[in-house]
């Protein structure tokens, strides 16, 4: 199934210009968040996980980032398992 298949039940959605500004808005943070968990802020994100938190802390910043990218590309991370092809 192509990517224009699955995203046909879509068509009919109507939205105005401000849903449409916000929600690029969302996803640009979202998008910049992931890539700062993985590389430029990792270190200062390291610090923030609190002590009682039973994994390493660098992994879990790592799936945070990656947690972030599975809010933007929910059909990607659906194909590898890792969530579902859900609609919003």
């Amino acid at each position: 199934m192509t990517i224009k298949e699955k995203l046909k039940w879509s068509y009919d959605v109507k939205t105005n210009w401000i849903q449409t500004v916000l929600r690029i808005l969302l996803g640009s943070i979202l998008l910049f968040s992931g890539i700062s968990h993985l590389t430029i802020s990792r270190l200062d994100l390291v610090a923030q996980v609190p002590a009682w938190v039973l994994l390493p802390t660098d992994l879990v910043v790592v799936l945070s980032g990656i947690i972030d990218y599975q809010v933007i590309f929910p059909s990607h991370f659906g194909r590898m398992g890792l969530g579902g092809n859900r609609r919003l």
